[in-house]
């Protein structure tokens, strides 16, 4: 697969990505709405997934984690964070409160404008935090080094050890949210500590992982 060469990013590139998202978002939950899961796959979020996959994999290629704009990025970031607040407003004027559904997917306004809002959102936010962390976090030290080892491959088995793990602990009383708390901190390290000390220990994995 050859890479596309893109030497500069512009607002028109990310324009041109959050619209693809959306249309490509709003077709997939026409039959597949969010929330509707196969074997705890939710296939309506999966053009998100692979669109952003391909981004980064772009954005390596052609060095944009070194010479991405700042003001650029912030300029998005403040977009999400707009459309963050809007989110409520839009929702109660497109009848969540009686039915979300719409919202979910379908042939539909409510649809449509989800897909967009979330296209959109999740495109300011990843590059605003990404300005954010470039200038603040640009460092690494042994802790950090062992979280971006094994947080693709965290990732990718997260899933399987969170359900696990949290019907493991099902006969365990605690107050909801504690147990919330407990089961998100403990569960997300084990997938780091099983992603570093198996997953990518196998052979052929580490290569991928």
């Amino acid at each position: 697969m050859k890479i596309p060469k893109i030497k500069e990013l512009t607002n028109t590139h990310l324009l041109m990505f959050a619209f693809v998202l959306t249309i490509l978002n709003f077709i997939i939950r026409i039959w597949w709405p969010t929330g509707k899961n196969f074997s705890n796959l939710q296939f309506g979020y999966f053009p998100g997934y692979i669109v952003f996959f391909i981004a980064g994999v772009i954005a390596y290629e052609n060095n944009w984690f070194l010479n991405f704009n700042d003001s650029m990025g912030m300029l998005w970031f403040k977009i999400s964070g707009v459309l963050i607040l809007l989110l409520p407003v839009v929702m109660i004027f497109g009848g969540s409160v009686k039915d979300l559904s719409p919202f979910m997917g379908g042939i539909c306004w409510q649809s449509m404008v989800y897909s967009m809002w979330e296209a959109f959102t999740g495109t300011g936010l990843i590059t605003g935090f990404f300005v954010i962390f470039r200038r603040k976090m640009d460092f690494q030290n042994d802790i950090t080094k062992f979280l971006s080892d094994n947080v693709y491959s965290a990732y990718i088995i997260h899933a399987l050890v969170i359900i696990f793990y949290a019907y493991a602990l099902k006969d365990i009383y605690m107050h909801p949210l504690i147990k919330f708390v407990f089961v998100s901190v403990t569960g997300v390290s084990l997938c780091f500590l099983i992603s570093h000390f198996l997953a990518r220990k196998i052979p052929y994995l580490k290569k991928i992982l």
